[in-house]
């Protein structure tokens, strides 16, 4: 099917697309709040492009695309093929202006949260890539709603130069502690032990492991409201309010099966029309379609 065909029959829903070179390749993987006008601007005639983009345009045969129903959900599976696939023209245009990494230093004594544009040997852990400064604000938000202490705002700093400078490693990982070193509670203040578990806490949602998470801090608000601490136990809902909105909205993450591969067929004027999911850590990582015909089956 001719690229302009394809491009017609696009939905303006958020999504998805993955560009195909005439190998069947995917060599680039992109989201879009609307798939329709998103794709429709790598070939608009006038439009003023790299040398880079040029190169990608001519490469791309055929386009695939997975709609869902919002744009985090349409960020964060965009995330996992980038990572799963590895696609071509994702590494070759990346730009150190657009694309971020969310670093957090578990390989040291009391991890801090930083921000940086370039993935290093170092034993830390990172999520990402993030495309844009309304995907920055959204990690800052998602930390944020699983702190355990209402009032501390863990400071997340952004490494310009690739490296972590002493005086950066000597700063409170609070914000507030260092504007008010007498504000309580605080992360900073806490016993290694205890710091560690709410890094594990940040890490384990970014994994993906909400329920566990979601079920610890409803604890700690029952236990809040048992002692007739209901200040703090109302902030604490509130949170898990903001917190459970968050994950609802990842529905390509709902799924019970960690790890399938999940097939549905209709048939149709003489054809069988197939769609492979695949689901790997409980997250759609990708989508196939097959048309099978008297000549056999081929991939559509």
């Amino acid at each position: 099917m001719e690229l302009k065909n394809i491009i017609k029959k696009l939905p303006n829903k958020p999504g998805v697309y993955k560009y195909l070179d005439s190998e069947n390749n995917v060599i680039y993987v992109g989201k879009a709040k609307d798939l329709k006008k998103r794709v429709s601007s790598y070939f608009l005639k006038n439009k003023q492009i790299t040398a880079k983009l040029k190169v990608l345009i001519s490469k791309i045969a055929d386009i695939q695309y997975i709609q869902v129903n919002s744009d985090l959900e349409a960020i964060m599976l965009e995330t996992n093929l980038i990572k799963e696939i590895k696609p071509k023209y994702n590494v070759l245009m990346k730009d150190d202006k657009n694309f971020v990494y969310l670093k957090i230093t578990t390989n040291e004594k009391f991890p801090k949260i930083y921000l940086t544009r370039k993935i290093l040997k170092d034993k830390a852990t990172y999520f990402g890539p993030k495309t844009s400064g309304y995907d920055i604000k959204n990690t800052i938000k998602l930390i944020s709603n699983i702190l355990p202490y209402p009032k501390c705002q863990i400071n997340i700093e952004w490494l310009k130069t690739f490296t972590v400078k002493s005086s950066q490693k000597q700063k409170p990982a609070c914000i507030f502690k260092q504007i008010d070193p007498d504000h309580k509670p605080c992360i900073s203040d806490l016993p290694e032990a205890e710091y560690n578990q709410v890094i594990k806490l940040i890490v384990d949602f970014f994994n993906g492991k909400h329920s566990e998470i979601i079920k610890n801090l409803e604890k700690e608000m029952l236990l809040l409201a048992t002692n007739k601490n209901f200040e703090q136990a109302a902030i604490l809902r509130d949170r898990l309010e903001s917190l459970k909105r968050t994950t609802e909205k990842q529905n390509i993450s709902g799924t019970k099966h960690e790890q399938a591969d999940v097939i549905d067929i209709i048939y149709s004027e003489n054809k069988y029309y197939a769609n492979l999911f695949q689901i790997r850590e409980g997250k759609l990582i990708s989508q196939e379609n097959f048309t099978l015909s008297d000549n056999g089956l081929s991939e559509k």
